[in-house]
C-alpha cells in the first residue's frame, strides 16, 4: 500500500470546492476519474494555511505500481490536460508516493482530524536502514509525548520511495531520502500551545536529529491541513475534501517526479500519444458503455448471473471500468429480484463485501435491505450493517439512510430487538433529525414501538421533534399517549416553537373535563418561554372534532357514569365468575371506561379457555380481538406480551403451563430469576416446568436466533448446577452447529466454577482453569469476544498457584491472538466471512497503538503483572520446586541442573515484545532490581518461598546483572549508570541494589546497622574488583 503525494499550484481566485463553478466541475471530473481507477482506495485534499493557492492531493493506492498502471493509461494524458487547464502553468506540479504507517494514515481524516500537520524531512543518500530505524523510533517515541497533550489526534509516517530534492547548506539543490509525517490536530492553535512546553523543546532534537537541508524545519517549520468530507459516486472509498486549507513543509521541487514535460507543455503531442479516447466526451461515454448491453432478457439474465463460476466471457461488473458503478449493480440486483425471487440476491451481497463496493442508500433500498429482514439476521443483517460500520471506520463514508429502514423494520416487526440494533448502529451510523422525525411518522400508531422509541430519543441529541409529535399523535385521537409525551418532552428541554402545535391537546383536556390539567400544562408552556401570541384567535366551536374517547365520556356523564379505574385484581376476578362469558364482561368494561387490563385479567381470560391440559389459542385469540375492539389494552408486562404471542404460535401445551402456573406476573420480568428456577427445574427433572421456563426466555426472540440463546440459556444453567458433563455436551452442539457462547455465559462459567481466592493468597486449587480456558478459546476461535478483563484473573491464578508451564502457554497464545492477525483467523473453526459484524470486536483497531492504555496486551500484561511476571520467574528455582530440605552438600548439584530457571519470566517477556507487545523498560528494571536486592540484601524476608529462592542462588550479583542485560536488550540498566559501558552499567546495578536494601532496612527497623554497613561493604568490594569476561561460549565469568 502506497501513499500518492501531488503538490499542485492553483490560479488567483480559484473555486474548485464549488462544483457548481467551471473549475470546481473540472475538479470533481478529476476525483471521479481517479476513484475509478484500478487499486484505488480513497483520496484526501487540501489548501495550504499559509498559501491558499497551493493545493495539496493525497491518493491512497493498493501499490506503487497500481498508480504507474494509470499513468500508463491511454487516458492518462486528456485527464492530465483537463486538469491542467485549472492549475498555475507558471509553478511545475511536483509528484512523489510514500509507505505510511498505519496504512491509510489516520490524520487524513477530516471528521476526527479538522487540522493535519505535514513534517517533510531529508537525509543524505548514504543513510542506512539502521538509521532509517532510528528515526522511526524516535517518531514513535515523539508520537507518544504528543498522546499526552490535549488537541492532538494521531500521527502516521512513511518514508517517500523516490529520491526528493532539497536545499542544501550551502545554497544549492542536494539530492536525498525523505520521510513524512502526518500528524492530527483540533486546530493549529492546539499546535502552538504544543510547542511552547517542556516535552516539545525536549524531544523535538531527536526528531531531527541527522537531517540535512533547509527545508526540513528552518524555512518552513510547520504544515498544516483542513479536511472536510464529501461523497463521491463510483470511488472505492470516500474522498476527502477540503473546507479550509493545508500546510506543508518546503517549496522544493524535483524534476523527476513532475508531470511529463509532453503534457505540460500546450502543443498536441498527446493526441499522438493516445488515440484510444480522444476527448472528455468520449471518457464520459466509455462510463455509460455498460447500458448498451442490457437490452435483451438473455443478456440482463447473463450479466447479473454473479454467484455462478466466472463464464468464458467477462461479465459488466468484471470491467475496471464498470466494477464500482452503482448504477449498474442497482439494475442486476432489481432485475434478478423480480425474476428470481429476494432469495437469489445472496450472490449479490457477497460480491459488494468482496469487492468492496460502497453501501450506498439507493443500492441497499433495490432490494438487498428487504432479503437481509426476511433471511436469518446472522447470516444476512449482520454482516450487511458491520459492512457499513467498517466503510466509515476506514474512509469515512456514512451510510444515510441505513439506520432509519432498519429501525423501522423491528420498531414495526420486532420492538424486543429494537433497542439492541440502535445500540448497534447508532455510534457509526446515526440518523438526522429528519429521518428521526420520518422514523416517528411511520411507528407512531403501535404503543409498543413509542415506548421504544421514547429510549431512542433520550440517546439522540435530537430536541425540536415536539411540533413533530404532539400535532400527529393529537391527530390520530390518541390523547393518553400525546398528554404523556407531552411531559416527558418539557421535561427533556423540548419545547414546540409556538402554542399552536400544543392547542389540540389543551383543548381536548378542557373537552373532556380535564380543566385542571389544561391550566398546569397552559402555565408550563408560558414558564418555559413558550409564546402564545395569535395561538386564540378561532372559536372554540371551529375547534370541536368529536374523538371516540369523548364520545364515550359524554354518554357516560349523560347517564351518571364516569370513567373507573379499575384495579387488575377486580378485573381477574369477573373474568374468574363462570356466571358471566368473556364477551359479557368485555362489554360491561366498556361501558365503565376501563381503558386497560393487566397480566392477571389476562391470565383469568386464558385459563376459560383450557381443557384437556391444553389452551385453546382459538378461543384466546378471539377474546383479544374483543378486547381490542373494545378499546381496551391488555398492557405491555412480559405476560400480557407472551400470552399473545404462545396463542398466535399455537403453543397449546406451553400456554397451558404458563396460565395455570402459580408464579405471579412481575416474575416473568425478571430475567435472572428464571434462569434460576431453571437451575432447580433441571436438578429436579422437570421437564414440563423446563419447557415453560425457556418459552419465557426466548418469547420475544427473533426465530434464527432462538436455537443460540436456548442453548447458551442451557449451558448456563447446566454451569449453575455444577453440571460439567452436561455443559460440555452442549459445548459440542453449539461448536457444531456455529453456534457462540455469548458475554453472559462467559461471565456465569467465571463466577459459578472459580471457587474463592482471599486476596493476595494463591488459590487452593485450580481444576477447574483448564475447563474454563479451553472454553474461552473456543469460546473465541467460534468469533465470539472475550475480554481482555476476564483473563486476567485467570492468568493470575496460575501465575500464583505455580502453574508457569499453562502461564506461559496461555500468555503466549492470548498475545499472539492480540498481535497477530494471520494467527487469528487460522485460529477461527468456520468461515465467519458473513458473521463479520459480531466479530470486529476481536482486532485491535489501528489507531490503538501497542502502548496504549486500551490496548488488550497493555491490559493483559500491565506493569503489575510484569512485576509478578519477574517475580515468579525467580521464585521458580530449584529450591521452591524439590529438595527443601537438601543438605548443604547437594546445593551445588541443585543449583548446577536448575541455574536457568530464574530466567523465566524475562524470557517470556521477551516472546511477547517480539509478537508486538510493548513493556515499559524501568518497569522491567525496577522488577529485576527488586529480586535481586531479595537475594543479595541484609536480612531474610519473612516469605519462606523468598528465603529458599535466597539459599539456592545460583550466582553472584554481576552474573545475574550481565544475563539480564543479554535476555533484555544491551541498554538495560542504562538508566542507572548514564552510559552504555557494560561495568558501569553492573556497578551501578550493585549500588542500585545496596540503596533499595538500605531503604526497606530503615523503613523495617529491624536490622542492624552493623549488618548494613558489612552488606554495604561487601557490594563495594564485589563492585570494584568485580573483572568480567566472556568465553567462546559467551558465559559470564569473574
Amino acid at each position: 500500500m502506497a501513499t500518492e503525494i501531488a503538490i499542485l499550484a492553483l490560479p488567483a481566485g480559484s473555486t474548485i470546492e464549488d462544483p457548481s463553478t467551471p473549475s470546481g466541475a473540472i475538479f470533481q471530473d478529476t476525483l471521479k476519474t481517479v476513484s475509478a481507477q484500478e487499486g484505488f482506495q480513497r483520496a484526501s485534499w487540501g489548501r495550504w494555511v499559509e498559501d491558499a493557492s497551493m493545493l495539496q492531493l493525497m491518493v491512497d493506492w493498493d501499490a506503487v505500481s497500481s498508480h504507474e498502471k494509470f499513468m500508463k493509461d491511454p487516458i492518462y494524458n486528456p485527464f492530465v490536460k483537463h486538469l491542467l487547464s485549472i492549475l498555475d502553468p507558471a509553478s511545475p506540479a511536483q509528484i512523489f508516493h510514500a509507505h505510511f504507517t498505519p496504512h491509510p494514515p489516520s490524520p487524513l481524516s477530516g471528521t476526527a482530524n479538522p487540522v493535519t500537520e505535514l513534517v517533510t524531512l531529508y537525509y543524505p543518500t548514504t543513510f542506512s536502514d539502521a538509521d532509517k530505524q532510528n528515526v522511526d523510533d524516535n517518531q514513535k517515541k515523539f508520537v507518544e509525548v504528543l498522546g499526552r497533550h490535549e488537541g492532538f489526534k494521531g500521527g502516521a509516517g512513511g518514508w517517500v520511495v523516490e529520491e526528493r530534492e532539497y536545499d542544501g547548506k550551502e545554497g544549492g539543490k542536494e539530492k536525498g531520502k525523505a520521510v513524512v509525517f502526518a500528524l492530527g490536530w483540533e486546530s493549529v492553535e492546539a499546535h502552538m500551545k504544543f510547542r511552547e512546553t517542556d516535552d516539545f523543546k525536549e524531544n523535538i532534537g531527536g526528531l531531527r536529529e541527522g537531517s540535512v537541508g533547509t527545508n526540513s524545519f528552518q524555512n518552513n517549520p510547520h504544515c498544516w491541513t483542513r479536511w472536510a468530507q464529501v461523497r463521491l459516486l463510483g470511488s472505492r472509498g470516500s474522498l476527502l475534501a477540503a473546507n479550509s486549507g493545508d500546510k506543508t513543509v518546503g517549496d522544493c521541487t524535483d524534476t523527476n517526479n513532475s508531470l511529463p514535460e509532453s503534457i505540460v507543455s500546450d502543443d498536441d503531442s498527446y493526441v499522438k500519444q493516445s488515440k484510444t479516447v480522444e476527448s472528455r466526451e468520449e471518457i464520459a461515454e466509455s462510463g455509460r458503455g455498460w447500458a448498451r448491453r442490457l437490452v435483451t432478457y438473455s443478456q440482463l439474465d447473463f450479466e447479473s448471473d454473479v454467484g455462478s463460476p466466472r463464464p468464458y466471457r467477462p461479465r459488466l461488473i468484471d470491467d475496471p471500468r464498470y466494477e464500482k458503478n452503482v448504477d449498474l449493480w442497482v439494475q442486476l440486483i432489481q432485475f434478478r429480484r423480480r425474476n428470481y425471487g429476494l432469495k437469489s440476491l445472496q450472490p449479490f451481497l457477497d460480491e459488494i463485501f468482496r469487492r468492496q463496493i460502497l453501501p450506498e442508500s439507493r443500492l441497499l433500498e433495490s432490494g438487498l435491505l428487504e432479503y437481509a429482514f426476511q433471511r436469518s439476521y446472522k447470516r444476512a443483517l449482520y454482516p450487511l450493517c458491520g459492512y457499513a460500520r467498517r466503510k466509515y471506520r476506514a474512509l469515512g463514508y456514512r451510510c444515510d439512510s441505513l439506520y432509519l429502514h432498519v429501525m423501522r423494520h423491528f420498531l414495526v416487526e420486532d420492538c424486543s430487538m429494537a433497542y439492541k440494533w440502535h445500540k448497534l448502529l447508532v455510534a457509526d451510523l446515526p440518523p438526522s433529525e429528519g429521518q428521526f422525525k420520518e422514523l416517528f411518522l411511520s411507528i407512531r400508531k403501535n404503543d409498543d414501538s413509542l415506548i421504544i422509541f421514547r429510549e431512542l430519543y433520550k440517546d439522540l441529541p435530537f430536541r425540536h421533534m415536539y411540533a413533530c409529535i404532539i400535532p400527529k399523535l393529537c391527530e390520530d385521537e390518541t390523547f393518553t399517549a400525546a398528554t404523556a409525551w407531552h411531559h416527558f418532552l418539557l421535561t427533556h428541554g423540548d419545547l414546540p416553537p409556538s402554542s399552536s402545535y400544543s392547542e389540540p391537546l389543551l383543548e381536548h383536556l378542557s373537552l373532556v373535563g380535564h380543566g385542571t390539567k389544561a391550566k398546569q400544562k397552559t402555565q408550563g408552556l408560558v414558564d418555559a418561554g413558550v409564546s402564545f401570541e395569535n395561538s386564540s384567535g378561532r372559536s372554540n366551536e371551529e375547534n370541536i372534532f368529536m374523538s371516540r374517547e369523548i364520545l364515550n365520556r359524554i354518554h357516560g356523564e349523560t347517564h351518571g357514569i364516569a370513567p373507573k379505574n379499575l384495579s387488575d385484581e377486580f378485573c381477574a376476578r369477573l373474568f374468574a365468575t363462570k356466571l358471566f362469558s368473556t364477551e359479557t364482561v368485555i362489554k360491561g368494561l366498556q361501558v365503565l371506561g376501563t381503558e386497560a387490563v393487566g397480566p392477571l385479567a389476562l391470565q383469568e381470560i386464558a385459563l376459560r379457555a383450557c381443557s384437556d391440559e391444553k389452551c385453546h389459542s382459538e378461543t384466546v385469540i378471539e377474546s383479544l380481538d374483543q378486547l381490542k375492539n373494545a378499546g381496551i389494552s391488555i398492557g405491555v408486562s412480559a405476560l400480557s406480551r407472551l400470552i399473545p404471542q404462545l396463542a398466535i404460535e399455537n403453543e397449546h401445551r406451553v400456554l397451558y403451563d404458563i396460565v395455570k402456573s402459580d408464579l405471579h406476573p412481575e416474575v416473568y420480568e425478571d430475567t435472572a430469576l428464571q434462569e434460576s428456577l431453571l437451575a432447580s427445574y433441571e436438578r429436579a427433572r422437570d421437564l414440563r416446568q423446563v419447557n415453560r421456563t425457556l418459552a419465557v426466555l426466548l418469547f420475544e426472540k427473533e426465530l434464527g436466533l432462538r436455537e443460540g440463546l436456548r442453548l447458551n440459556i442451557l449451558f448456563r444453567s447446566s454451569v449453575r448446577r455444577d453440571d460439567w458433563t452436561r455443559m460440555l455436551q452442549l459445548l459440542e452442539i453449539m461448536k457444531e452447529q456455529h453456534i457462540r457462547l455469548s458475554g453472559d455465559s462467559c461471565r456465569v462459567m467465571r463466577e459459578c466454577t472459580l471457587s474463592e481466592r482471599r486476596r493476595t493468597k494463591a488459590p487452593s486449587t485450580t481444576k477447574e482453569l483448564d475447563l474454563i480456558v479451553n472454553v474461552w478459546k473456543t469460546t473465541m476461535c467460534l468469533g465470539s469476544d472475550i475480554p481482555p478483563t476476564a483473563w486476567i484473573e485467570i492468568l493470575r491464578r496460575l501465575g500464583m498457584a505455580g502453574e508457569l508451564v499453562k502461564y506461559e502457554k496461555l500468555a503466549r497464545w492470548l498475545g499472539r491472538w492480540h498481535l497477530d492477525a494471520s494467527f487469528r483467523r487460522s485460529q477461527i473453526i468456520f468461515n465467519v466471512a458473513h458473521e463479520s459484524f459480531a466479530n470486529t470486536s476481536s482486532a485491535v483497531p489501528d489507531d490503538i497503538v501497542p502502548w496504549s492504555a486500551l490496548h488488550p496486551c497493555r491490559i493483559l500484561f500491565s506493569d503489575e503483572v510484569v512485576r509478578a511476571i519477574v517475580t515468579w520467574g525467580f521464585q521458580r528455582s530449584p529450591g521452591n520446586e524439590q529438595h527443601p530440605q537438601a543438605a548443604p552438600l547437594d546445593r551445588a548439584k541443585i543449583r548446577s541442573k536448575f541455574r536457568h530457571r530464574w530466567k523465566w519470566g524475562l524470557k517470556l517477556l521477551v516472546s511477547l515484545r517480539k509478537l508486538g507487545a510493548w513493556f515499559d523498560d524501568s518497569v522491567v528494571e525496577k522488577a529485576c532490581v527488586n529480586r535481586l536486592v531479595s537475594l543479595f540484601g541484609p536480612g531474610l524476608s519473612n516469605r519462606k518461598i523468598n528465603r529458599r529462592e535466597r539459599r539456592y542462588r545460583v550466582t553472584s550479583i554481576s552474573g545475574y546483572g550481565m544475563a539480564m542485560v543479554h535476555l533484555w536488550d544491551g541498554n538495560m540498566f542504562s538508566r542507572l549508570a548514564g552510559t552504555n559501558n557494560l561495568d558501569a552499567r553492573i556497578a551501578a546495578l550493585c549500588a542500585e541494589v545496596y540503596k533499595v536494601a538500605t531503604k526497606q532496612a530503615v523503613l523495617n527497623r529491624n536490622w542492624a546497622p552493623q549488618k548494613l554497613r558489612r552488606v554495604h561493604s561487601q557490594l563495594n568490594t564485589r563492585r570494584s574488583n568485580t573483572r568480567l569476561r566472556r568465553d567462546e561460549r559467551g558465559n559470564v565469568r569473574e
